[in-house]
């Protein structure tokens, strides 16, 4: 069963789960082609965000590096495994979600939007811990 591109896109924009705010710069796009360029500058420029939070909070758990018997992985090394964890999720998660419109055109706006989306979200929960 196909969900009306305006269905997925508003669940993927609206979800709390994967939404910082309620906002969307890309709601003014009058086209798929327009989506897809704003959702991919979104993305960008998030990614280019998401990597200095990460490398700040990695910087700050480089003393960190010691294993404790029992505890797991230090801050550091958690940090690290936690994030390419994360981008292998984001990524499989968003290839999921697009391919509800698989071989259609909405197919790639929900992709880039998707990882738009989820990458802002992640840059949101790495600056509420760095500001603890």
């Amino acid at each position: 069963m196909r969900l009306p591109a305006f269905l997925l896109a508003g669940f993927l924009v609206l979800t709390p789960a994967a939404q910082a705010d309620d906002s969307w710069v890309c709601d003014n796009a009058r086209d798929n082609a327009e989506h897809i360029q704003c959702a991919d500058r979104e993305f960008r420029a998030q990614d280019a965000e998401l990597n200095r939070v990460y490398q700040s909070l990695l910087k700050a758990a480089a003393g960190d590096t010691t294993p404790q018997h029992g505890y797991g992985p230090p801050p550091f090394m958690a940090l690290k495994d936690a994030q390419r964890a994360w981008v292998a999720f984001r990524d499989s998660n968003c290839h999921w979600k697009a391919t509800q419109f698989y071989g259609g055109t909405e197919q790639a706006v929900i992709m880039a939007s998707c990882r738009a989306i989820a990458t802002r979200d992640r840059v949101a929960e790495l600056k509420a811990v760095q500001q603890n």
